[in-house]
């Protein structure tokens, strides 16, 4: 699958925005990385950017998640690898990386077709039960894969792609909301049409004084109560501009003239 690259920040924004997320003014509880990373930095320098931080203030009970089951052959590929030992080798780097001996949640970032399901979650089950993962995480999964993973190990979150204008995973919000998994969507700032200066978000945004992102942003969080926004952050003024959100309150009105729920 192609990958989807973004412009990386420099480290000092880098080291800012983390900075400032962890404070108790600002009260980010969790953080997440991945082992697969643009090729731009290497996975050993980012992750350990995220480990120091998050050690540093592990008695604030901070978050922090990682992902394993992708190959990057190159910087313009993605290859999903879900072999059992993969991603054990995967985790038990992060492990280090992260300079933990537990890893609060590991995400698989795509069930590969080429094992079975059993095998894969398994894995990661085998990796928990050890007591090096404190949760099980899954990303872009349908309900069905959801179904069948909850039959090898308890599932906490999943992580698929879903905003305003990305709406093909309404069925797994709505699934994972009835079975207290956690909803945790990727890119969740609409974008495009869906936020254009006459669109409803520019309209809605402009009546409760907020910004279109923020208006994406609260949307997600009046869709459903297990929904957990995970935009990007590349600045502190972005930052605080996604944090802000959370005080941005949407009326039921405004809330279906976004398009409302499922």
């Amino acid at each position: 699958m192609p990958a989807r690259e973004a412009r990386e920040p420099s480290r000092a924004s880098m080291r800012s925005s983390m900075s400032r997320s962890w404070s108790r003014s600002i009260g980010v509880r969790h953080g997440s990385t991945s082992a697969s990373l643009p090729h731009t930095q290497s996975r050993t320098s980012r992750m350990t950017r995220v480990g120091r931080p998050a050690a540093r203030n592990a008695r604030m009970r901070r978050t922090v998640a990682t992902k394993v089951g992708l190959l990057r052959p190159s910087s313009q590929d993605w290859v999903v690898h879900g072999h059992p030992a993969y991603l054990r080798q995967q985790a038990e780097l992060s492990l280090r990386r992260l300079r933990t001996e537990r890893i609060d949640l590991l995400q698989l970032h795509r069930l590969d077709p080429d094992y079975p399901v059993a095998d894969q979650i398994g894995a990661l089950r085998q990796l928990r039960d050890e007591g090096k993962v404190r949760h099980i995480g899954l990303s872009e999964v349908t309900v069905d894969q959801l179904r069948q993973a909850r039959e090898v190990a308890p599932i906490a979150s999943v992580q698929n792609h879903y905003n305003l204008g990305a709406r093909d995973h309404d069925d797994v919000v709505d699934h994972t909301a009835a079975h207290g998994i956690a909803f945790l969507p990727f890119f969740p700032i609409a974008a495009g049409g869906h936020a254009g200066p006459d669109s409803p978000v520019a309209e809605v945004a402009r009546a409760v004084g907020a910004t279109a992102a923020q208006t994406s942003l609260a949307w997600l969080l009046h869709r459903a109560p297990n929904v957990i926004p995970i935009p990007g952050t590349t600045s502190v003024a972005h930052l605080e501009e996604n944090v802000a959100a959370l005080d941005v309150t949407l009326t039921e009105e405004q809330f279906k003239q976004l398009g409302g729920g499922s």
